[in-house]
């Protein structure tokens, strides 16, 4: 007899080796995924990177009779070109005149000296998003407001000798900007908005005496200025004024000005009195007000 051929049997197929091999088959897929979508994140990064915005203007430059009329022309200049700088950093004459002593003396020569009246030596302006970042202490409460994007923009100044006189130099301007510059931009920054010019200033103080109102006054700035200017910048303004005005260290003058003010108001009377036995001086104020029926 010839052997019995046994019959094929279908391969056996471990379901649990198939699980595993599908998971593994799927977390590697996954990590490829997230591999690719870090790839795209980095690479939309560094295009972003390329884009940088740089802006060029032209160079603040030339020569000043005095800081003041540097900082005039820097002023100018700015509303010109929709920039604002900040002070950085400055070097007194005082330091600049030690420092040439010291040398002259090692080397046995008579110093240089400027006239320390004139206070700054040098100073280093920057753009208002110049300043580096630092932050306080551990972090636990985290700054998400930052101004700063390290902007490369600076102006650099220098008292110089001319002759018998003095006058401020413009040294050195790096004049690129890496951050959008614009008209409004520059106008939401307070510094902007102030009131300088010193006719402007007394018309406001004559309105201010005058009792008008705020509204007013706004309306003022806005027409002679041209810029625009908020509410916030008339109170500033009016309480600047006011701390301006009574600066006097005797009391007695000191409300004597507020009383002036006072009484050069529509329908304001007071009346001083000194009693010479008390040294005391009783004040009486009154001011009219009318009603609408």
């Amino acid at each position: 007899m010839s052997p019995r051929k046994g019959k094929k049997r279908a391969p056996v197929i471990d379901s649990k080796v198939t699980c595993e091999t599908f998971e593994t088959t799927d977390e590697a897929s996954l990590a490829i995924s997230e591999t690719s979508l870090a790839a795209s994140e980095t690479s939309i990064a560094t295009s972003e990177t390329s884009q940088a915005i740089s802006v060029s203007f032209r160079h603040f430059s030339g020569e000043f009779p005095s800081w003041a009329a540097f900082h005039e022309g820097l002023t100018e200049y700015q509303d010109e070109t929709h920039q604002l700088y900040k002070i950085r950093s400055t070097n007194s004459v005082a330091d600049r005149n030690e420092q040439r002593s010291a040398t002259a003396s090692r080397r046995g020569t008579s110093p240089n000296l400027f006239d320390e009246s004139l206070k700054f030596y040098t100073k280093t302006l920057i753009c208002t998003h110049g300043w580096t970042f630092q932050p306080s202490r551990k972090g636990s409460r985290t700054n998400h407001n930052i101004g700063s994007i390290q902007s490369s923009a600076k102006i650099s100044a220098v008292l110089v000798k001319d002759g018998d006189n003095y006058k401020v130099r413009v040294s050195s301007h790096v004049a690129t900007q890496n951050h959008d510059v614009s008209r409004d931009v520059y106008y939401s920054y307070a510094e902007a908005r102030k009131i300088t010019s010193p006719g402007t200033r007394n018309v406001v103080k004559t309105l201010v005496q005058g009792g008008s109102k705020k509204k007013k006054i706004l309306r003022y700035l806005k027409e002679v200025s041209g810029n625009p200017v908020l509410p916030k910048d008339v109170e500033n303004l009016i309480a600047k004024m006011r701390k301006e005005t009574y600066t006097s260290e005797d009391d007695n003058e000191r409300v004597g000005q507020v009383l002036r003010d006072f009484s050069e108001g529509p329908g304001n009377a007071v009346n001083v009195f000194r009693d010479k036995k008390r040294a005391l001086r009783p004040v009486l104020h009154s001011r009219q007000l009318t009603c609408e029926g």
